[in-house]
């Protein structure tokens, strides 16, 4: 699923609310102490899943000394890693096993995806 840069799903994102000058020195850290502070916005952003999914597919053919900044709450070696397919279907969280979902809330997911599934089947009765 590609996600074009500038979509409305782009418009809630912390980095978006802060302007580009403070965005920059924020999310392009010159130190340990800069980047811990973007990913903690990061996590916090209503717009990481769209974020971390744009970055990997944008970096997905270059190497480690052209990607930059915390992107989706990742670093650029962090990202280096994953795939979009790679990541949670559900919450863009990245998966480190086998599973198809995180860990994290792999049963929320479920009950979320079963619920979303038995209304759609509802309608298409209807």
């Amino acid at each position: 699923m590609r996600i074009p840069r500038y979509s409305d799903e782009w418009d809630d994102a912390i980095c978006a609310q802060i302007g580009g000058n403070a965005a920059d020195s924020i999310f392009f850290p010159a130190g340990p102490d800069q980047a811990k502070q973007a990913i903690e916005m990061c996590f916090r952003c209503p717009a990481k899943e769209f974020c971390l999914r744009a970055a990997l597919e944008e970096e997905a053919t270059l190497p480690f000394d052209q990607r930059f900044g915390i992107r989706g709450g990742l670093t650029a070696r962090e990202r280096l890693t994953l795939t979009p397919e790679r990541l949670c279907p559900d919450c863009g969280v990245p998966v480190v096993n086998n599973a198809r979902r995180c860990d994290d809330d792999r049963t929320g997911h479920t009950r979320r995806y079963d619920a979303a599934r038995k209304q759609r089947e509802r309608r298409d009765a209807a």
